[in-house]
């Protein structure tokens, strides 16, 4: 089906949605015109907001670009601090909102930890909320409208309309059509899932599953 980045058509799209991390999407547009800054990613019935991390070269009429989640900057170096009896909220949100990102209002505000004493070295944005994360064992992302989400994953159950392609036990993972959106840290047909792949204009996506969650 037909998408449009920023206005400009797409012709091909290939997009990962990581459960854990920023989503990036590999798109060739029909332009000879250089992107940068913000891009929004629209599709009929779903839409995703980042910024353009890469730009190439157009090649006959062939635009081809990565677009990351959010503004593209969780990978750029959070300056060193340290934090004292903080709740760990505290220190995510300023590393990323010190690197110019977007916290999501939805992101978990219940988070109960309290770190007696963090160092953040200088180190990118994305190492050292991973770092956190793991500490406190939950997930981090980008939204579709291009805010930062962290929490602990409720597992919603994802209503999307498709069609089975192929089922690919030995790698945990189902192709489907569909035109719509499914997103990581959902539940789909029974189980939860970890990570998407799309390829929009040729309505297919393919579903990675958490393992164990059968």
């Amino acid at each position: 089906m037909p998408g449009l980045l920023s206005g400009i058509d797409i012709l091909e799209a290939a997009i990962v949605l990581p459960r854990i991390g920023a989503w990036w999407g590999d798109i060739q547009l029909d332009t000879e015109d250089t992107l940068t800054g913000t891009a929004l990613i629209e599709y009929s019935s779903w839409s995703l907001a980042g910024s353009v991390s890469d730009g190439g070269e157009a090649v006959h009429g062939r635009n081809p670009l990565r677009v990351v989640g959010g503004m593209g900057r969780i990978g750029d170096e959070a300056e060193a601090k340290t934090f004292r009896g903080a709740p760990i909220r505290l220190p995510i949100v300023d590393t990323v909102e010190s690197v110019g990102e977007v916290v999501s209002a939805t992101a978990t505000g219940g988070l109960s930890m309290v770190l007696a004493h963090w160092i953040r070295i200088r180190r990118q944005a994305a190492q050292a909320v991973g770092m956190l994360a793991r500490k406190g064992g939950f997930a981090w992302r980008f939204l579709p409208d291009g805010t930062f989400w962290f929490g602990e994953e409720t597992w919603p159950e994802a209503s999307v309309e498709h069609e089975v392609m192929d089922e690919l036990p030995m790698h945990d993972a189902v192709v489907i059509a569909t035109d719509e959106l499914l997103l990581p840290g959902t539940t789909f047909r029974g189980r939860r899932v970890g990570r998407v792949q799309m390829l929009p204009h040729l309505s297919r996506t393919t579903v990675w599953f958490e393992v164990g969650s059968a």
